[in-house]
């Protein structure tokens, strides 16, 4: 027994305790791994953390040169001057820094060190020459340069700004850097404490391996000797492993079940055996089968009816042979069939046919109480000679069952907040109403849609909305007939059929439940607020000449153009009318806009965006433009609605951004902003694309921005803020058009991570002669600097209105007086900043 157990422990692969070893050398790799690889990353944070510091001194360095030396730099008989100062080997400042910061600093006129705390063989490195590669950036492209660069022939994590003139020309560098013996300091602190961590985990996990082992192994064994000795039916050994932990919590459940299993089995020979008393005396004739088909029971009145004794048929299986017999002989024979397990254990005694009939039954109730549902079944009883010899009846109580298919067919057909009919119900309600139209009884489908019910949500949150929405059913409801239907598409939009009236009764309605909202404020108490809720309204009628779908498409139709219009409004739509024109221009240009996807008929068009104060060419907006089968262009005003309506808009914003970058691929010389619609933001696949495409064409991601309306940004402001830092994260900028016209744009511009804020044109058109707009486009300019964004004036077209917006400020100008939209722009008009 020892050698077995000996075996077990030591080769059982299977064993408990050679998992824990397997588990152990997996903690151990696992650890040793993410040590290295945590080592790896320490150098890489210790650089990070040389970068930033190196980033905050620069910033501290350049304050200290304002405050000492106040005034612009400049470059003077040929030496290089801040205020009144001259710099060139004005050593002060540079050691200031350093002695503050522990930093090398270095001020250079151009690509020269012209004062230094840098030495090198024992004396300043002035006249030395900044590398080639921070020149080009530094110097030549006017942008700092963070990150490790060689210094006198060190590497250090180094911050480079460039010194500009008045005139905006760039003159020199501000310098600060800190060598690798920053960075390997906080390095080796690093990996001392991660390999001090890996040695203390080591011990402890070896530690608790040995306790696991100790403490698991041998109870678990035992227990498992008790089970199976369980399983075998023995059940007068007690189980008696006595820890204290959940094997011994397990021990004691095993110790309950065999007490209680054999007090079960117990009860059960007890009960075996009162029941076989019973079916002894019964006055029918009773026999019992178990799962083997042997007779176990065989009462008097069997042996009487059939002369078979007990003692020759309890255990055995020929009873078959034994009933037919007698049922052959047609002498009468009353037998309660017991089966344990099976429904058919006679070998064929009986059979219930296809044949067998089933009716549900509804029992009306006695008094109080929904009644009570029967399925009833009957099937004929034959002999094995296929003589009818009786029948097989059954009743079932199937009530709970039609109770939950009748919840179901509710919860299918009807809204789960407001209980209102859904979609489903009312097409149906529709086909039926086509149906009557056809015997010539006309109805009226009004499709209703709550203006601003976004408010609620916005300011109050959905459980405010959802009691709003509520009210408004109850309010729809109390004001139509019964014979009418109310349905909820989803939303806040709403659908009444008004069974068998006209055009005029129709409108009426329409008018009375527009006005109900439009003069009365609704009020939710629980939340002390009131809403002056308003409602647009699509009116069509139903005729048996219009299919059910195409009703609900123009019942849309006019909503829509309700919406458009003004809102707080109704609309009347019949296909009969000139409005049918405008659906089949709808269609002429979905046909278009396929075709342009299909043929490349698309064009893009380029407008620039300039600095204000120095003219330069920030960057291009890309504007579409599609041509119809003559080649004539379309402008977006057309077609794009049309587009974002029908869900083409995704396919045309494809089309635009992999054009927009092939354009950047090829010409390294422009940057470009894109605009992009909702049903783009947010999309993955296309924010795949554009990374991967970004990444593959060696595309310098400043070059590439996106335009988003303010309006298209806040309908989903998780989903757009998560999709812009990720473009972000890889250098892309963004801008927030069409800003102002949204009635919470401050707000939202402080949660959206844009560079800049696009000023709606309305506010910018005549700014010169409107004191209220002026007063309004300074408070948008104050709110986007403070927050760090640059603004944009868009709709610029005179000179009166841009020195308007020199003088507030603004950064920079669109407009047909900066430049019109017009094909890619050429070598001599570049985008570059």
């Amino acid at each position: 027994m020892e050698k077995q157990k000996a075996r077990m422990r030591f080769y059982d692969l299977k064993s408990i305790r050679w998992r824990i070893t397997l588990l152990f050398l997996v903690i151990i790799f696992v650890q040793v791994m993410h040590m290295f690889w945590i080592t790896k990353q320490a150098h890489v944070n210790a650089n990070l953390a040389a970068l930033e510091k190196v980033k905050g001194d620069l910033r501290l360095g350049e304050a200290l040169l304002d405050a000492l030396y106040p005034g612009p730099w400049a470059i003077i008989n040929g030496k290089l001057y801040k205020g009144r100062q001259i710099m060139n080997n004005n050593f002060a400042i540079v050691d200031m820094v350093g002695k503050l910061t522990g930093n090398t600093c270095t001020i250079f006129q151009g690509d020269t060190r012209v004062a230094t705390n840098v030495i090198r063989n024992g004396s300043r490195a002035v006249g030395t020459k900044v590398s080639k590669e921070v020149g080009q950036v530094v110097l030549e492209q006017g942008r700092e340069f963070y990150g490790e660069a060689e210094v006198v022939g060190i590497k250090y994590q180094t911050a480079y700004k460039p010194i500009k003139d008045q005139a905006g020309r760039n003159i020199g560098i501000w310098y600060v850097g800190a060598n690798n013996q920053y960075v390997d300091n906080i390095f080796r602190n690093s990996v001392k404490n991660l390999w001090s961590t890996l040695i203390i985990n080591f011990f402890l996990t070896a530690v608790i391996f040995w306790l696991l082992t100790k403490s698991l192994v041998r109870p678990v064994r035992e227990l498992v000797n008790y089970a199976n000795l369980l399983a075998q039916g023995e059940l007068d050994t007690a189980i008696t492993v006595k820890t204290q932990d959940e094997i011994g919590y397990l021990a004691r459940a095993f110790e309950r079940m065999r007490i209680e299993r054999k007090k079960a089995e117990e009860e059960l020979r007890a009960k075996h055996q009162q029941l076989l008393d019973i079916i002894e005396f019964l006055p029918d004739a009773t026999f019992v089968i178990n799962q083997d088909k042997r007779v176990i029971a065989w009462n008097r009145a069997m042996e009487e009816i059939t002369g078979v004794r007990k003692e020759d048929i309890i255990g055995k299986e020929n009873y078959a042979s034994v009933l037919p017999f007698y049922l052959n002989q047609q002498q009468p024979l009353l037998v309660d069939l017991i089966f344990l397990n099976h429904a058919n254990q006679a070998n064929g005694l009986v059979k219930i046919t296809e044949k067998t009939l089933s009716k549900e039954v509804f029992l009306p109730p006695n008094g109080e109480g929904e009644g009570t549902y029967l399925l009833i079944t009957a099937g004929p009883l034959y002999n094995n000679e296929g003589q009818l010899v009786g029948a097989v009846k059954s009743l079932r109580d199937i009530t709970d069952r039609k109770l939950v298919e009748k919840q179901l067919r509710y919860l299918a057909t009807h809204d789960s907040l407001t209980g209102l009919p859904n979609r489903l119900f009312l097409e149906e309600k529709i086909k039926q109403a086509v149906a009557q139209a056809k015997q010539g009884k006309g109805s009226a489908l009004l499709l209703i849609d709550l203006d601003n019910f976004k408010l609620v949500n916005d300011t109050l949150g959905h459980d405010a909305g959802d009691k709003l929405l509520l009210t408004i059913a109850e309010l729809l409801s109390s004001n139509l007939r019964s014979q009418d239907t109310l349905a909820r598409l989803g939303g806040d939009e709403f659908v009444v059929l008004l069974d068998g009236a006209a055009a005029a009764d129709a409108l009426a309605v329409a008018e009375k439940i527009r006005s109900l909202l439009d003069e009365n404020e609704l009020c939710l108490v629980l939340y002390k607020h009131c809403f002056n809720i308003s409602l647009s309204i699509g009116i069509t009628m139903i005729d048996g000449a219009i299919p059910p779908h195409r009703l609900l498409a123009l019942a849309d139709t006019a909503l829509y153009r309700a919406k458009e219009t003004g809102r707080n409004r109704i609309v009347f739509l019949s296909c009969t009318e000139d409005e049918a024109n405008s659906l089949s221009e709808a269609n002429r240009i979905i046909t278009l806009i396929k075709a342009a996807l299909k043929e490349n008929r698309f064009v893009l068009h380029y407008q620039p965006v300039v600095a204000i104060n120095s003219r330069d060419i920030i960057h291009y907006e890309v504007l579409l433009r599609m041509q119809d089968d003559k080649g004539e262009l379309i402008y977006p005003g057309k077609f794009i609605p049309v587009a974002e309506r029908f869900g083409l808009m995704p396919r045309i914003d494809r089309w635009v951004v992999k054009s927009a970058l092939e354009v950047l691929a090829a010409r390294p010389d422009l940057s470009l902003f894109i605009n992009l619609s909702g049903a783009s933001l947010g999309d993955e696949k296309l924010l795949a694309y554009i990374e991967q495409t970004v990444h593959t064409n060696h595309i310098e991601p400043w070059r590439l921005g996106f335009e988003i309306t303010e309006t298209v940004a806040v309908k989903d402001l998780g989903r757009a803020g998560n999709w812009i830092k990720r473009l972000k994260n890889i250098g892309c900028r963004f801008s927030l058009d069409d800003f102002g016209i949204g009635f919470s744009s401050f707000s939202y511009l402080k949660i959206l991570p844009v560079d800049y804020v696009k000023i709606d044109g309305s506010f910018i058109r005549n700014l010169h002669r409107d004191d209220t707009h002026y007063a309004l486009v300074q408070a948008m300019q104050t709110v986007a600097h403070t927050l760090g964004k640059k603004t944009v004036a868009e709709f610029v077209e005179n000179d009166q209105d841009l020195a308007k917006l020199k003088e507030l400020n603004i950064d920079c100008a669109q407009g047909y007086l900066i430049g019109k939209p017009g094909p890619v722009p050429n070598g001599t008009d570049l985008a570059t900043k």
